[in-house]
């Protein structure tokens, strides 16, 4: 072999074998920072979806332990979850009665719906009892039409009665109310009172609560 002649060739040498090493290593540590890149972008939507997920649950949750309820009882009593029934007995003149409305549930109101159900109780065609509903707001009824506060009138009726009274009642608040009827005469009737509550009698501080 001459001085001019080369080695022969028997593959790349310790320095090309190091440059191929750094390559590979680089593309490897870009693969890798693409794969990372890609794992983060899909967990983050879902982690938040589950985040808005939870909260809603939890809205809803908190929203049905509330309750909005109210329910007639007589004058002073304890709330009791049924209708409020009210027995005319036969008399010449006419009589009357006090009852309380009462929320007894957990948010407050502005209103309720009212309904009353006027019956005969002794058969007969009887000339039919009138019977007129009036609030004290602010007040109560002491004794017949003797209000210590403001009358509202709720309404009259012979055979059945539903209205919307507008009036708002904290939690456990009353509205104390006058049942009065014309007079009776030989027969006997009954008054059978309803309150109800919907969701437009909840006052907007109370809706908007979580």
């Amino acid at each position: 072999m001459g001085a001019n002649s080369l080695p022969p060739h028997t593959g790349p040498g310790p320095a090309h074998e190091a440059l191929n090493m750094i390559a590979r290593q680089d593309r490897i540590s870009r693969v890798n920072l693409v794969i990372a890149a890609f794992v983060v972008q899909s967990f983050l939507p879902v982690a938040t979806a589950s985040a808005a997920h939870s909260a809603t649950l939890q809205r809803s949750v908190v929203a049905s332990t509330s309750e909005w309820r109210a329910v007639a009882v007589p004058n002073g009593g304890p709330p009791v979850d049924q209708p409020l029934t009210i027995v005319w007995v036969r008399a010449p003149e006419s009589v009357y009665q006090i009852f309380d409305i009462v929320n007894s549930g957990t948010i407050d109101l502005g209103g309720v719906n009212f309904h009353a159900t006027v019956l005969s109780t002794s058969g007969g065609n009887a000339r039919p009892l009138e019977v007129t509903f009036d609030a004290c707001v602010g007040g109560s009824w002491t004794v017949y039409d003797s209000c210590t506060g403001a009358v509202l009138n709720i309404g009259t009726t012979t055979t059945s009665l539903t209205t919307n009274v507008n009036h708002s009642l904290a939690v456990g608040d009353r509205l104390s109310v006058q049942a009065s009827t014309t007079p009776s005469g030989s027969s006997q009737w009954s008054t059978t009172i309803d309150i109800s509550v919907d969701t437009t009698h909840i006052r907007p501080t109370a809706a908007s609560s979580p």
